[in-house]
């Protein structure tokens, strides 16, 4: 029995964490925190900013976090500065001035750097879930999201703590199953997994197909929220990626995927939850589904999640947890 009576499954849900090292580990806390035997990690877990370290002298090393400058004169120095940087979710790395300048040149350089960071800080996640998480009471479920190189795949794949649910049905508990799909639709960022809803619509019918056969209760996963459901209200961006104004306000509108929301519709699974839209933090009844969408404060260290419990008929409670 949960510490609110309930008999059955608890599940905690969080996503967006980008990176930061302080959320991580207070999402794997969250099963002993709140007695949850199922946590579900979405996207995007990639970091978007690296930090380097740069080393002018010896004993010298000089860096920038949330644009204040800092130098360091110890090799304790640097790494307490390594660790409050992954704690943001910010990528540091240690070099010279002439190394820098030369990825300053070379782009490709830049983005493979980049990709082997993402890839360090998840198998170091994925190494730390399996040492902290007690494998006979918690299992961890992972999908990825659109802003995440889909080589972190693998990753999670081969992991022994986790199991990924991208295009998958898989079995949450002896009534449910979950499937996961971080791809989405397009954004003005052109991230690796956006695709137009045409595609994303292809790949959902083709993640659930089997679902509706299988008698299962579905808690459906995907990293984009349905379209104009309050989940996914954004701020709309010009060609330059900047906010577009009227009368000196943001102009807001709906940005999720329509594709999702006649998912939702038409196969009313019990759950289903979302991210991307970092400020969207709310849930909603769509028909007979709760959508929910924790929302992200990662960059302040804040983990945002929603607990559920199940019961016999479908979801019995759920809560917006903050800490």
């Amino acid at each position: 029995m949960n510490a609110n009576g309930t008999t059955g499954t608890r599940l905690y849900f969080a996503t967006d964490l980008r990176a930061a090292d302080r959320c991580f580990t207070k999402f794997l806390s969250a099963a002993s925190t709140y007695d949850a035997q199922v946590l579900v990690l979405g996207g995007n877990l990639t970091g978007t900013r690296m930090a380097p370290v740069v080393r002018h002298r010896a004993g010298e090393w000089r860096a920038v976090l949330d644009g204040v400058p800092v130098e360091l004169c110890t090799d304790r120095e640097v790494a307490g500065f390594e660790r409050r940087a992954a704690d943001v979710g910010a990528y540091a790395f240690r070099t010279d001035p002439d190394e820098l300048a030369a990825l300053d040149d070379d782009p490709a350089a830049v983005d493979a750097l980049f990709h082997r960071l993402a890839a360090e800080r998840l198998r170091r996640w994925l190494e730390l879930a399996a040492d902290r998480l007690p494998e006979d009471r918690v299992r961890l479920f992972v999908c990825c999201g659109n802003d995440d190189p889909t080589a972190l795949d693998a990753l999670i794949d081969d992991s022994p703590a986790a199991l990924l649910t991208e295009g998958r049905a898989v079995e949450l508990d002896d009534r449910r199953v979950l499937v996961g799909v971080g791809y989405s639709n397009a954004t003005p960022w052109q991230c690796e997994r956006d695709l137009p809803e045409e595609e994303l619509a292809q790949r959902l019918a083709t993640a659930l197909d089997g679902v509706e056969r299988s008698g299962a209760q579905l808690v459906l996963h995907t990293h984009c929220p349905p379209y104009d459901s309050e989940l996914d209200s954004a701020v709309v961006l010009d060609e330059e990626l900047r906010p577009r104004t009227e009368a000196g306000q943001e102009i807001v509108a709906p940005s999720g995927s329509t594709a999702v929301r006649e998912v939702v519709e038409r196969y009313e699974p019990v759950l289903s939850l979302h991210g991307r839209a970092l400020e969207s933090r709310g849930y909603v009844r769509l028909g007979r589904t709760l959508a929910v969408n924790p929302g992200s404060e990662y960059s302040d260290g804040i983990l945002r999640g929603v607990l559920v419990d199940f019961d016999t008929d479908g979801v019995a409670h759920h809560l917006l947890t903050s800490g």
